[in-house]
């Protein structure tokens, strides 16, 4: 069905309007093989009110036909004279309910009607073949729209440019090869784009992608995004053997999944902080001045690479278990020899299985040695060991290397070596060691985790495997941070035990390194520049140990953490008052005994108070003696002038009759 005004569409005089229907759809077929393909309809018109219609005709098994096209030319009158805006819409539907052949509606790219098209919109249940290939891409100027269970599909590649591409509901994009270059790219939770070897979306401005990508569990594939803001949410499966993220402003990562299915075990590679590793060598490669890995979110990759000026983890960044394969690696873990499964090491050796029989030395048939470079790690842990193919075994943990100015972990970055998904003591598996987590960063913030440890064995006398390498290159040194306040593990991990003979059991995995190039400043201390805990302090630059303090007397708290100086903050306890009232926190007793001079101004107290005592009572022993005298003397005490007067002259005469007696060495009677 063909339908144009006289003219054309440039006749502003001329117009079609309506609300009829139109269709060239197939008539649905009376046996059980598939139905007829769709018709064409060609519309130009200004009315967008027609129901139009080109299915494909389904059988009641619902195999249907491919769709039909529906190529609409939609302009609106503009002034009198001036020419109309004109809209080609390419339009591929058909019911939702039916199976479609794979090359249900072909397009070939190379037909000049398709170069013209503003907008393409396939619907339902409709299959649009592509034929095109690299010197004949698909380019609609506007926009292409796959909904319901839409799908467009290619034999060798599908290579598309418009300016948005919005996949929504059920839809998807299948084929070898997805090559999409856009403006914006917006999907569903139900999109999926699949592919077998490579998807790859260049946008100007803005991916948000929530859908799924698959590739080829059998082949080596990639995904690679480039953009100005790339956001992934609730993504059901976004995976492939290589992801390249690249956003010229921000990357977002929410409530997703992100995992890079490729293992690695490099044997050399060597790099420092002007010169890393290329872009080439790593699995999972993001790069945006701001990279959010939201809590609900995870990113998996062997060897992980994120450049950022911003790097928010409040989720999982997570190598473990990507690393050399059981029994791979420079130092695998291995056995025999009448004795358990040695743990794999990388920073931290192995443990040495456990004998199993007697008069051997286990440790003898062992190289207990480790290996990479502790200040720029680049290499995967060692695998364990494992008796057969049947056990399965444990691999090494990956590398994750990560350039930014500042990082604030909440969540977990993590490089362990792969832990058994079950402890069965039928099995003969070692440890495997941790791999290699490198930061190159300003400032590191928050209360996260930060692990590369080996990972514990399964079975009798089997050593654990070795723990990994942890380097935080500070580019800052002069000034560390101190906003680390989370725990950092490279410890090994466990062996197992012997059945009967304790001796022989498999011995632990040793700890791996954390070491970091930071110049503490006073206050802080260790290879993160975490503050001094309260009640110590370290007055030097450098990672040394804080000191106790000791400044603070009986009865006080120190209050204060990060303290550079020997003399701590501290405050009394609350039963004695403010510090500033009383520096010494004393108590009432001890604060009376200091306002006397101590101690000693108490003794002195006490001795003049004994000696005042002694006095008066001296004194009062003198005046009861005179008083007895006088009472001898007088008979009685005076009790006035008169009595006064006539005792003074009987004193006088007693007096003279003494002296008389005195004289004649007659003793007196009173001495």
């Amino acid at each position: 069905i063909s339908i144009r005004p006289l003219g054309g569409m440039n006749n502003p005089s001329l117009s079609i309007r309506g609300n009829g229907y139109l269709s060239a759809s197939a008539a649905v077929p009376s046996s059980l093989q598939y139905g007829s393909g769709g018709g064409r309809i060609y519309l130009a018109s200004d009315s967008t009110n027609f129901t139009i219609e080109a299915f494909g005709g389904c059988t009641f098994k619902d195999f249907c036909g491919g769709a039909g096209t529906v190529l609409l030319f939609n302009g609106t009158h503009g002034c009198p004279g001036v020419n109309r805006t004109v809209t080609t819409t390419l339009v591929v539907s058909s019911p939702s309910c039916g199976i479609v052949p794979s090359r249900g509606t072909p397009l070939l790219v190379e037909d000049a009607v398709y170069s013209a098209i503003d907008v393409l919109k396939v619907s339902g249940g409709s299959v649009l073949w592509i034929d095109s290939d690299a010197y004949y891409p698909l380019h609609i100027s506007s926009r292409i729209i796959l909904d319901n269970t839409a799908k467009m599909t290619a034999d060798d590649s599908v290579r598309i440019g418009s300016k948005s591409i919005e996949l929504m509901g059920d839809s998807s994009i299948v084929s070898p090869e997805i090559s999409l270059t856009v403006a914006n790219l917006v999907t569903s939770s139900g999109a999926q784009l699949s592919a077998e070897s490579t998807v790859h979306v260049h946008a100007s401005a803005e991916v948000s992608f929530t859908g799924s990508i698959t590739a080829s569990s059998t082949k080596r594939t990639s995904i690679w995004f480039k953009a100005s803001v790339i956001k992934i949410s609730q993504t059901s499966k976004f995976e492939a053997s290589r992801i390249t993220l690249l956003a010229d402003s921000s990357i977002y990562i929410r409530d997703a999944v992100i995992r890079s299915k490729a293992s690695s075990c490099l044997y050399d590679m060597q790099f420092d902080a002007d010169n890393m590793p290329n872009e080439h060598t790593y699995t999972l490669y993001m790069r945006a001045p701001f990279v959010l890995l939201w809590s609900a979110s995870a990113v998996y990759g062997a060897r992980v690479y994120i450049s950022s000026t911003l790097l928010q983890v409040l989720g999982t960044l997570d190598s473990s278990g990507l690393g050399c394969a059981p029994n791979e690696g420079i130092c695998p873990g291995v056995g025999g020899r009448q004795c358990g499964y040695s743990g794999g090491s990388h920073g931290g050796v192995g443990g040495n299985g456990g004998q199993l029989l007697l008069h051997h030395r286990c440790n003898d048939t062992y190289n207990p040695f480790t290996f990479d470079d502790e200040t720029f790690p680049a290499l995967e842990g060692a695998g364990g060991a494992a008796g057969s193919t049947a056990d399965g075994g444990l691999a090494g943990g990956g590398v994750i290397h990560i350039v930014t100015q500042t990082i604030m972990i909440y969540g977990s970055v993590a490089a362990d070596g792969e832990a058994a998904a079950k402890d069965d003591t039928n099995l003969q598996i070692s440890g495997a060691a941790g791999g290699s987590i490198f930061l190159n960063t300003v400032y590191i913030f928050n209360n996260g985790t930060i692990s590369a440890v080996g990972s514990d064995a399964v079975g009798n006398g089997n050593g654990g495997g070795g723990g990994g390498r942890v380097s935080l290159f500070l580019n800052n040194t002069v000034y560390a941070v101190s906003g680390w306040i989370g725990l950092v593990n490279v410890s090994g991990g466990a062996g197992t035990p012997h059945p009967t003979i304790p001796t022989w059991s498999g011995e632990a995995g040793q700890s791996g390194t954390v070491v970091s190039n930071a110049q503490c400043p006073v206050g802080l201390t260790g290879v993160f520049c975490t503050p001094c805990p309260i009640g110590t302090y370290k007055s030097v630059v450098g990672q040394q140990s804080c000191v106790a303090c000791s400044n603070g007397p009986e009865h006080s708290l120190y209050t204060s953490s990060s303290v550079g100086v020997e003399e701590c903050p501290y405050k009394c306890e609350s039963d004695y008052g403010s510090v500033e009232d009383n520096p010494m926190c004393l108590g009432k007793f001890d604060r009376f005994l200091g306002s006397i001079g101590g101690v000693g101004g108490f003794v002195s107290i006490i001795l003049a108070a004994l000696f005042l005592v002694c006095l008066l009572v001296l004194v009062r022993k003198h005046f009861l003696q005179k008083s007895e005298m006088n009472q001898k003397l007088y008979g009685r005490f005076p009790s006035s002038d008169q009595d006064m007067h006539f005792k003074r002259a009987e004193a006088v005469a007693l007096l003279s009759s003494t002296r008389s007696l005195v004289h004649k060495d007659i003793k007196p009677e009173f001495g």
